[in-house]
């Protein structure tokens, strides 16, 4: 969630917490780096979170490098 202080603030995040929680499988890293361009078009889609598709595939490459490090 940190990485989305590029913008919004702490207060906008924490509005977002459940939503986000949602759409990126209860931050489970391994599931989320599993994400393909439709799932990531769904969440961009999402009025209610207001995401950038760049910003969605910056969460999925983190999620990626997560799992390549815990390899």
């Amino acid at each position: 969630m940190s990485g989305l202080l590029m913008d919004y603030n702490w207060t906008e995040i924490i509005k977002r917490k459940d939503p986000l929680r949602e759409v990126f499988a209860g931050f489970d890293p391994y599931t989320v780096a599993k994400m393909e361009e439709k799932e990531i078009i769904e969440i961009t889609s999402n009025k209610a979170l207001s995401l950038a598709d760049s910003r969605v595939m910056c969460i999925v490459d983190n999620a990626k490098c997560i799992m390549k490090a815990s390899n």
